[in-house]
């Protein structure tokens, strides 16, 4: 996901909780479980489908493969997000499990332990969601490919061939420029995902709220 780090200040000024920009890609990466699931079963389906169907595609075993290999890779895609997920807990329910004092506040003692381990769990979710990233990718771009080959004309070509092949052609170069926005930020198109910086200059008059806006 695309995200900008910052610092929280919670309490007192040495208590900070790390967190990345947007502050919704932990809920993003959440609902991309279903997502995951449904491509999986999808995929797999597609390429049980092509195997044991009566008229076959040209190209039906490679693609049958790469569907295969999308399905798997979405299954890492679900696992690496639970993982992840696990130590994704926000602030609130940290702070809901801390012994409290006599005015109802959690303890400071158990603060800086607690500062401490949200920082552990925040760098495990991090390296959790960049492997989730990673097999969601592939397993897209996997999934197009196969797609793509089962429009591909061997011999001879038809319109609705040659439609089929076109958009799914696009929809990868479209995945694949996504794909490099998410790994080079600063080079992303804006046209396509556009982000904190193509609002640059929009408000700039409007006063800070909250934590400091990102750059």
């Amino acid at each position: 996901m695309l995200s900008i780090k910052r610092q929280l200040v919670i309490g007192a000024p040495n208590r900070r909780w790390k967190f990345d920009y947007p502050l919704g890609r932990v809920e993003a990466y959440r609902s991309m479980t279903t997502v995951s699931a449904l491509l999986a079963g999808f995929s797999l389906a597609a390429a049980m489908g092509l195997m044991t169907a009566g008229t076959r595609p040209v190209l039906y075993e490679w693609s049958s493969s790469l569907f295969v290999a999308a399905s798997a890779a979405f299954v890492f895609a679900l696992q690496f997000t639970f993982s992840g997920l696990q130590y994704a807990a926000p602030p609130a329910e940290r702070l809901a499990w801390l012994p409290r004092d006599e005015s109802g506040n959690p303890r400071p003692e158990f603060l800086v332990g607690a500062e401490r381990v949200q920082k552990k769990d925040f760098e495990l979710q991090k390296r959790y969601f960049r492997r989730t990233d990673a097999s969601y990718n592939l397993g897209l771009v996997l999934f197009l490919v196969g797609l793509a080959l089962l429009f591909l004309p061997v011999s001879g070509q038809s319109v609705p061939q040659v439609v089929g092949l076109l958009t799914v052609g696009a929809a990868l170069c479209l995945e694949i420029l996504w794909i490099g926005a998410r790994i080079f930020p600063r080079m992303r198109p804006h046209w396509l995902a556009p982000g904190y910086r193509s609002l640059a200059g929009e408000f700039e008059d409007l006063p800070p709220k909250g934590p400091p806006a990102p750059h």
